[in-house]
Order: structure tokens, then sequence, then C-alpha cells
């Protein structure tokens, strides 16, 4: 993603398929992984954080690294709906056609759910330093943590729906229970850490 947030905006709001529901995941997956680099942010060199100085600096670290990953998601997301956009398009008027287009089609599908999927992983990751964020960054931004569980747990659900209307259409039953298998175990993971944040906000309120 290299254009501004107003051209990414306009376009998806665009009556075009892309960028879409999985790019808009992967945002809010960016912004969620920026706000909790800044809490941690927050807490280096300052007085009364001495003792956690290595833990919230690993947090900024792994919240950029998670920033710019959910960045690159956003255009690979779109990329990868094209390419499924583009094999259903494929000629299909001899048996010979037809075959190259569904073996096209099935292909392009495993690829599309492997990017929310990715998208879910980053989601739960970023739920856990927005966690360690909440717990060990700067205690004035601790609302700042919560709004980086939320966006992060956004991110999951909407990438999940992603996974889910893509392996609704794939043949290959074993990677199809594989994947949704995977996904279902991180939105459980997910919801978790989500809760605690939630519940760790409320308690500072």
């Amino acid at each position: 993603m290299t254009e501004t947030l107003e051209e990414f905006l306009r376009r998806l709001a665009e009556a075009s398929p892309t960028p879409g529901g999985g790019s808009a995941a992967a945002l809010c997956g960016a912004v969620a992984s920026a706000l909790a680099g800044m809490v941690a942010g927050l807490a280096l060199g300052k007085t009364g954080y001495e003792n956690v100085q290595s833990d919230v600096r690993d947090v900024v670290h792994k919240a950029e690294a998670l920033r710019r990953r959910f960045t690159e998601l956003v255009t690979l997301d779109s990329d990868a709906f094209e390419n499924v956009s583009l094999a259903y398009k494929m000629k299909k008027g001899t048996d010979a056609e037809r075959a190259t287009r569904r073996e096209a089609i099935q292909h392009s599908l495993k690829e599309a759910t492997l990017v929310p999927l990715e998208t879910m992983e980053r989601a739960v990751e970023t739920l856990h330093i927005a966690q360690d964020a909440l717990e060990k960054g700067a205690r004035s931004a601790f609302t700042d943590a919560g709004a980086a569980g939320l966006l992060a747990k956004a991110c999951l659900e909407a990438a999940h729906l992603n996974v889910r209307v893509n392996v609704a259409s794939l043949e290959d039953a074993a990677f199809r229970d594989e994947t949704q298998g995977k996904a279902d175990d991180l939105e459980r993971r997910g919801t978790a850490l989500a809760v605690r944040i939630a519940e760790g906000v409320r308690t500072r309120l």
C-alpha cells in the first residue's frame, strides 16, 4: 500500500470489488498495531517504568513489524481477489477450457484464502501486544491500548469472514477443513484476548 489514506478510502468507496473487506480488515490491523506501539513507546525511558523497559521496547519493535506487514496485506488481499475474478472470466467454451478455468479458480481461491488467514494470525499477534501495552505501557494511554484491542478484534473478525466465504467454494476438502479449523481457532484465541483487554480497560476507568 503506497497510496495515501484518502486515496485508499476513495477506492474503497467505489463500486468495485477491490479493495474490499479483506483490505479494510488489514488496515484496521495496521492501525491497531500502531496504537499498541504508541502506548508502549510512551513508557520508553520514563520514570516509573524502569522495570519494564525491555518489555515495552519489545512491544514497540513487534508493533512496527506488524504495522508494516498489515500494510502489505492491504494490497495482497486486493491482488488475490483480482486473480480470482480473472480466473472466473477465463474461457469456458470447450471441455479443455472449462477444466483449465476450474483449476485456475480453485488455485486462486486457495491463494485468496491464505491472505486473510495470515491477517487473522497477525491480528492475534496484535492482540497480544495490545495486552502487553495495556499492562506495561504508559498508564495515561490505557484507553489507546483498549482501542488497539477493539480494532485488532475487528480485523480478526472481518478477515475470518473472507476465509469462510472463500473456503466454501473450495473442492479440496482437506485444505478446506484444515484452513477453516485454523481460522476458527484463531478467532477463539483472539476473542479471549480481546475480552481480557476490554476487562482490563474497564477496571482502569
